[in-house]
């Protein structure tokens, strides 16, 4: 089992936490793990089909802007547990936040 990574519990280190993240969930979907007579575990990439394809592609959108240091909208259930943002009291799981260019992040308000 792979060892989890140290979480933020501040905005420092919030953009390299969630990118991670992102690209771990990302290789997970377009990947497939084959574990072979004697337990040895080797990683392959899929088939590109189409449907994983699209998949990669959906996924790439925060990696890419993550990466970029670009602003990227996520879910308050995306960040870290011990995120002051991600406590129960912050607002529902499902709110929509942004974490700009300055790695603020901030309530989305339709």
């Amino acid at each position: 089992m792979a060892r989890r990574r140290r979480s933020p519990s501040s905005n420092d280190g919030l953009r390299a936490w969630l990118l991670a993240e992102a690209v771990e969930f990302r290789t997970a979907l377009t990947t497939r793990t084959v574990v072979e007579p004697g337990g040895a575990r080797i990683v392959r990439e899929t088939e590109h089909s189409a449907v994983r394809a699209a998949i990669w592609r959906e996924l790439s959108g925060p990696v890419e802007a993550l990466s970029a240091g670009e602003a990227c909208a996520l879910h308050r259930y995306q960040l870290p547990d011990n995120h002051p943002a991600a406590q129960h009291y912050a607002g529902s799981p499902s709110d929509v936040l942004e974490l700009g260019v300055d790695d603020v992040l901030r309530l989305v308000v339709d």
